[in-house]
């Protein structure tokens, strides 16, 4: 089932004026709605959509600390790193894991010189991560956004990552989008897959 059939040149203009409230309307009461087309639509954006991931604020809370705990995992390495070339007259490390930034010692040791642990994928053993809404848009399998121009495609990869193969959108210029969880820095982004991927869910 698609929302856009086939209309008449007389009412087909009426799609310019389709905004975010109308789009929501839709997935909310369809919900056994499999494919919809909203391509073209100038007026949208992401915002309607976001409810297809189940408890967003929870999730919106998770990535704030996910921010912050590769923000601080970083900030170790760079110091670890200092100290290092200080002790070595300015020699550099190696490139972190993140690679963000360098780093120098055992990859077994997990404390800095201060004794602080240096973090692993403990980091992300606590978070609690986001799965697919059961009530909104639920049956809903294939999604088309193309010329849609105030879409912001990094937060529809963030719904399509949540999704897990359940979903696919197909962005501005009529590809499908790859998922991603949360769009950071792409060294630190390899980190954070390689938790998420590996975690319970």
């Amino acid at each position: 089932m698609s929302v856009d059939h086939p209309v008449s040149k007389k009412t087909r203009p009426a799609r310019r004026f389709v905004t975010d409230r109308g789009v929501s309307s839709v997935l909310a009461a369809c919900p056994s709605l499999q494919e919809a087309d909203f391509s073209g639509l100038k007026q949208i954006t992401s915002r309607p959509f976001l409810p297809i991931i189940h408890d967003l604020p929870s999730w919106r809370r998770t990535l704030a600390l996910l921010r912050l705990r590769l923000a601080e995992r970083a900030a170790r390495w760079r110091r670890r790193a200092s100290v290092a070339a200080a002790a070595c007259g300015g020699a550099g490390g190696e490139r972190s894991p993140d690679g963000n930034s360098s780093y120098v010692g055992n990859d077994n040791d997990d404390s800095d010189d201060d004794g602080e642990s240096s973090g692993g994928d403990e980091d992300f053993e606590e978070l609690e991560l986001p799965r697919r809404s059961r009530v909104f848009a639920p049956a809903l399998r294939i999604l088309r956004l193309l010329v849609s121009d105030l879409i912001n495609e990094d937060c529809m990869r963030e719904i399509v990552a949540v999704c897990r193969g359940s979903l696919v959108v197909y962005g501005y210029s009529a590809d499908p989008l790859e998922p991603r969880w949360v769009t950071i820095h792409p060294g630190r982004q390899r980190v954070l897959e390689s938790a998420l991927l590996s975690a319970d869910v």
